[in-house]
């Protein structure tokens, strides 16, 4: 990265049974991120909230999925402030848990939708 350089950011949402650096691992999305200058980041579903380490994107009834979209949006912030991220260029939102729902599809779950919407309008995407 180059003094000033600011960089899209993409967020991979790991599936079932995976964590974020197994995830990283088997997707090699570090390696096409570095070639294409964006950062990525891997958000980690809390086994407390899912022992097998689902997200809970169907969980749209208890909010449980509200939530989890809203934890992963605060990820987001947070990388923003440490890294130079670019929210002119936007974040893409990568693959989901869960029937490989892609985070950003609007003809996704709700919880996905709604996440996604959040996030495009925050980020005037």
């Amino acid at each position: 990265m180059t003094a000033g350089e600011r960089l899209p950011l993409m967020v991979m949402r790991h599936g079932c049974g995976q964590d974020g650096n197994s995830f990283a691992a088997s997707t090699r999305m570090n390696r096409v991120a570095q070639r294409e200058r964006f950062l990525v980041l891997y958000p980690e579903q809390d086994r407390l909230s899912n022992s097998q380490g689902c997200w809970n994107w169907f969980d749209t009834t208890s909010g449980r999925a509200f939530g989890e979209a809203a934890l992963i949006l605060k990820a987001v912030d947070q990388v923003c402030l440490l890294y130079p991220v670019d929210r002119t260029r936007g974040v893409i939102a990568g693959l989901s848990a869960g029937a490989s729902q892609p985070f950003s599809d609007a003809s996704g779950p709700d919880a996905s939708r709604m996440a996604w919407a959040f996030a495009a309008k925050q980020l005037r995407v």
